[in-house]
């Protein structure tokens, strides 16, 4: 019996060790996420910037950056923008896989409009 309870503390501690790992693991998949989509974001501005455009060309791009900017502005302030949870607000220092999912989708959208 007493085999049993010390193989299960020691169960338990793997589990613990593995949670902690999968947390730290998650927070550093969010960040690069979110650094992806700054930096897609910034590549678009100097991308823009770099070509010359008309002036229907330019208000039609405005509004897509616009939208994606918000969307980005309202996750950094800590609120959920995914299907799943949207408006809610997340925890101090949590990460939303999905929300970041949204707003890779959204940047590469845009990306793909900006070269037609």
């Amino acid at each position: 019996m007493q085999s049993i309870m010390e193989d299960l503390f020691q169960f338990e501690q793997s589990l613990e060790k593995m949670r902690l790992v999968t947390t730290e693991m998650q927070n550093q998949i969010s960040q690069l996420m979110h650094e992806n989509q700054e930096l897609k974001l910034e590549i678009e501005r100097l991308t823009h910037l770099s070509q010359p455009e008309t002036t229907l060309t330019k208000n039609k791009q405005k509004l897509p950056a616009t939208s994606i900017q918000m969307m980005h502005d309202l996750y950094s302030q800590g609120f959920h923008i995914c299907n799943e949870e949207y408006g809610k607000r997340m925890k101090s220092g949590e990460h939303c896989l999905f929300c970041e999912g949204m707003l890779s989708r959204l940047a590469e959208g845009a990306a793909d409009d900006a070269r037609k």
